[in-house]
């Protein structure tokens, strides 16, 4: 709940209406939520699908405004970025999450050879995400893993992580803009 909860938080923020990729991340950050829930709740290669696709919503915009240029390529790669993986993902169902760490990770190191304006900003949606990601290996690891509590786990604290992380990114996007009338990129 909490990606759907800050996603719809950020898409009633002014700013997100300035521009197509601050709502893109609002957005993908509801669809993960979603997603997340209709494969936990299905437990089917369905729900994964669903799920995924979100993730690829936000790796792929990720990468695509890494990647720069006119608005119009920014697009074009953002749905190359999305439906390639997902496409990738029907004939080869493991590849999910590989290509969504490729994308990310991809995404991740153009951005730290740009160093852009208030980068501190994206390091501290890196830092989230990577201490998410710590959480959960120890969950799945079963070094902090409690089989007995269903409500607090090191899975949900990943996601909630994950959450606020996506939330650093929306604002280091917005951070982007020279000044507050100006659209980062134009809707």
């Amino acid at each position: 709940m909490g990606y759907v909860i800050l996603g719809l938080w950020l898409l009633t923020r002014p700013e997100t209406r300035a521009t197509f990729l601050l709502a893109g991340v609002a957005l993908a950050n509801v669809a993960i939520g979603l997603g997340s829930f209709a494969f936990h709740a299905s437990g089917t290669f369905a729900g994964e699908l669903i799920d995924l696709f979100g993730m690829f919503l936000l790796s792929g915009l990720m990468l695509a405004y890494a990647l720069g240029g006119t608005q119009k390529r920014i697009v074009a790669l953002w749905a190359l970025f999305t439906l390639l993986p997902m496409a990738l993902v029907l004939l080869i169902k493991p590849a999910g999450i590989p290509l969504f760490a490729l994308e990310l990770i991809s995404a991740i190191v153009l951005e730290l050879r740009a160093r852009r304006p208030k980068f501190r900003l994206f390091a501290w949606s890196l830092a989230l995400v990577s201490t998410a990601f710590a959480i959960w290996i120890t969950d799945t690891a079963k070094i902090l893993c409690a089989p007995d509590n269903h409500f607090i786990t090191g899975h949900a604290i990943w996601h909630a992580l994950n959450a606020v992380g996506i939330c650093f990114l929306y604002f280091f996007y917005a951070a982007q803009r020279p000044n507050s009338h100006a659209p980062l990129l134009a809707p």
